[in-house]
C-alpha cells in the first residue's frame, strides 16, 4: 500500500476526521516530519473537503520507499502572453500599526499567495489589516486597484463583531479564537465546508471577517490559501453563475436555519425531559419520606394503643390501687411530701446523700447533695429540683485528669440547672411504671438515682462542689 502526506495537514486534523497516519522525517521533497496516511483515505478527505482536487496538487517522490507527497500548487494564472516586466501586477500592505504584530513568515506568504491572485484577476491588490475595524474600500479608487480586509467588514453594516469563530475551517484547525463579524448580506458570501461565511466578495474588495493573521503560521497559511482559491472561483464567475451560487447559499442558509430550528425544538424538550424528571425524583423521595412518616407513626399508634388498653383495663380497679399506691409511696424512707398539681405528681425527699470514694483523699467520703422535688408527669418527663443545697459547696481543685463541669448552682452531678437528668437506661422503662400506675416503684429508683454518682466520667466529677460531712441526717 502506498502511503501520501498533503502538505500543511498537521495530524491534529487526520486526529479529528479519525484517519490512521504515521509521522515520518524526511529530506524531499521538503524537509521535516510529516503526517503520512494510506491513499485509500484520500476521497475520503475530498469528500470533507480537507483537501482540493487531487489535479490542485503535485505528486512528487520522498526519500522513504512507497511514501509520497502532495504539495499544492499554488494558483497558476490561465496561460497568458508574457508581459514586461514593468507590466506585472503589485501588491501592496497598509495599515502599519497593525502590520507589526503579524509575523514576518505569515506576511510573507501572504503577499506570495496575493501576488498570484493579482495576476489571475488583472488587478492590483492593497491587503489592509484594519483588526477588528469596519472598513470602506475608497470609491474613489482606480479600477484596477482590488483591496483585502482582514478582520473586517463593511461601515454601512451596523452588525457587531459577536460571532464565534469555528474551531476548524475546512477542516483545518482555526489559529485565532477571537470573535468574528458576521455577514453583512451585501456581498457574495465565502462558506466554509463548517458552513461559516469566513469573508465576503465585492466589486472591488474581499473582507475577511475573521483575525487569520496574527497566530500560528501553518493554520493562517492554508485558511488564507483556501479563502483566496474560493474568492478566484467567485470573481471569475458570469452572472448566471454567481447568481446559481447565491441560489446555492440561500439552500445552504435554508438548510442551516432549519437544522438551528429543529435542533432548538430538540434541546428545548430535552430540557422539559430533565425538568420533569427531576420533579419527578422529589415527588417519589415527598411519598417515601411520607411512607416512612406513616410507618413510624403506625408504631406510635400500636404502642399507644397497648397503652390505652393497660389504662382502660385497670380503670376499674384504678380507685382501689391507687389508695394502696400512694400509702406505698409515703412509705418510702426518703419521702417526705406527695402533692398533685394540674400536670404531674411532686414527690418531695429528705436530704440526699451520696457515698463516695474521694478520689483526692483515697478514703470513703459522705457528700450532702440537698433536699429535692421530683415531678413526675403522667407524659414520662421527669424533674428534678434541688430545694436546699445546690452545688455551692466550697468544692476544691479537681483530680488530675478530670474535666467535671465546674459550675454552680446545679442540681446534681447529674443534673442540669433546667432539672433534666441524664438517666441512661432508667428512661425506657419510666412510661411502663407510669402507665401501670407503679409510681412507687418508680420513685424508688428515681431516688435511688439522686443517691449515686460516677466521679470518673465528666459529669459525676462535679461532685466536688458538694460538701463533705461526717455523717448522714436522718
Amino acid at each position: 500500500m502506498d502511503w501520501v502526506a498533503v502538505e500543511n495537514i498537521e495530524k491534529d486534523v487526520l486526529t479529528k476526521l479519525k484517519v490512521p497516519f504515521i509521522c515520518s522525517v524526511i529530506e524531499k521533497p521538503v524537509e521535516g516530519k510529516v503526517c503520512f496516511f494510506g491513499e485509500s483515505h484520500l476521497p475520503e478527505l475530498l469528500q470533507k473537503g480537507v483537501i482540493l482536487s487531487e489535479d490542485s496538487y503535485i505528486r512528487e517522490e520522498t526519500d522513504l520507499p512507497h511514501k509520497y507527497m502532495l504539495r499544492r500548487k499554488i494558483y497558476v494564472p490561465a496561460q497568458r502572453e508574457e508581459k514586461e516586466e514593468e507590466d506585472e501586477y503589485k501588491v501592496t500592505c497598509y495599515d502599519s500599526v497593525n502590520l507589526s504584530t503579524i509575523p514576518s513568515e505569515i506576511k510573507a506568504r501572504f503577499l506570495d499567495y496575493t501576488k498570484t491572485v493579482a495576476s489571475i484577476i488583472g488587478k492590483n491588490i492593497k491587503i489592509g489589516i484594519p483588526h477588528k475595524n469596519k472598513k470602506n474600500a475608497p470609491k474613489s479608487s482606480p479600477s484596477n486597484l482590488f483591496y483585502i480586509f482582514i478582520w473586517s467588514q463593511i461601515e454601512e453594516n451596523d452588525l457587531p463583531v459577536t460571532v464565534t469563530t469555528p474551531r476548524t475551517m475546512w477542516g483545518y484547525l482555526t489559529s485565532c479564537g477571537d470573535q468574528s463579524f458576521s455577514p453583512s448580506g451585501k456581498g457574495i458570501p465565502i462558506i466554509t465546508a463548517e458552513n461559516y461565511c469566513v469573508a465576503e466578495v465585492f466589486e472591488n474588495a474581499l473582507y475577511i471577517h475573521y483575525d487569520i493573521c496574527h497566530k500560528d503560521v501553518s493554520a493562517a497559511d492554508m485558511a488564507y490559501k483556501k479563502i483566496l482559491e474560493e474568492f478566484v472561483k467567485i470573481y471569475k464567475m458570469d452572472s448566471i453563475s454567481k447568481a446559481k451560487y447565491l441560489e446555492g447559499v440561500e439552500i445552504i442558509k435554508r438548510n442551516e436555519t432549519k437544522l438551528s430550528f429543529v435542533n432548538f425544538i430538540v434541546a428545548k424538550n430535552k430540557e422539559r425531559i430533565a425538568h420533569y424528571e427531576h420533579l419527578l425524583r422529589e415527588e417519589l423521595q415527598i411519598i417515601e419520606d411520607h411512607q416512612r412518616e406513616i410507618v413510624r407513626q403506625l408504631d406510635i399508634i400500636g404502642e399507644n394503643k397497648v397503652t390505652l388498653s393497660t389504662i382502660k383495663s385497670r380503670l376499674s380497679s384504678l380507685s382501689e390501687t391507687s389508695k394502696d399506691e400512694y400509702e406505698r409511696i409515703a412509705k418510702i424512707k426518703k419521702v417526705t411530701g406527695i402533692k398533685c398539681k394540674s400536670d404531674c405528681i411532686e414527690i418531695t425527699t429528705k436530704d440526699i446523700y451520696i457515698d463516695e470514694k474521694d478520689l483526692l483523699r483515697k478514703n470513703d467520703v459522705i457528700y450532702h447533695i440537698g433536699k429535692f422535688v421530683i415531678s413526675v408527669f403522667l407524659d414520662g418527663r421527669i424533674r428534678f429540683f434541688n430545694k436546699t443545697n445546690q452545688g455551692k459547696g466550697p468544692g476544691y481543685t479537681l483530680p488530675k485528669g478530670f474535666s467535671g463541669n465546674t459550675s454552680y448552682n446545679r442540681h446534681h452531678p447529674h443534673i442540669n440547672t433546667d432539672g433534666i437528668a441524664c438517666l441512661g437506661n432508667l428512661s425506657s422503662v419510666i412510661p411502663k411504671y407510669i402507665a401501670e400506675c407503679n409510681i412507687s416503684v418508680l420513685v424508688t429508683l428515681l431516688i435511688k438515682f439522686l443517691e449515686t454518682t460516677y466521679v470518673e466520667d465528666g459529669a459525676g466529677a462535679g461532685i466536688y462542689w458538694w460538701p463533705v460531712v461526717d455523717k448522714k441526717e436522718e
